[in-house]
């Protein structure tokens, strides 16, 4: 690893993780170079780190879990397909979730994440 305060940084993260070990955390990593960090970093913790990745190959992101149509909808993808990663994103998920109509991938897509982390 490059910067051992990164890996500092991501113990401290997953020791913080731990203390609330009667509740089962699960730390929900995404499937790129930093999620798979963070899976070896815990490797031999209490700390149960899911990649993305672990749930479907074509998960990287968070974002990857929304199908296109309602990426551009809400705003978090351009329509050149680049992502608008700004603080405000899951607020406008928050916004919208009891009245927006997801498309079914996009629904399909985080049943196969929630049933994932319920069958842990």
């Amino acid at each position: 690893m490059k910067d051992s305060g990164l890996k500092d940084k991501q113990l401290a993260i997953s020791k913080s993780l731990i203390q609330i070990k009667k509740h089962n955390p699960v730390l929900l990593v995404d499937g790129d170079a930093a999620g798979n960090q963070m899976k070896i970093t815990n490797k031999d913790s209490e700390l149960l780190v899911v990649s993305l990745k672990d749930i479907n190959p074509n998960f990287k992101l968070i974002e990857s879990l929304f199908d296109t149509v309602d990426l551009e909808t809400l705003e978090i993808i351009k329509k050149n397909g680049k992502y608008i990663k700004h603080s405000s994103t899951s607020s406008i998920i928050k916004t919208f979730i009891e009245e927006y109509n997801f498309t079914e991938n996009t629904i399909a897509n985080f049943k196969s994440l929630f049933d994932y982390i319920l069958n842990l």
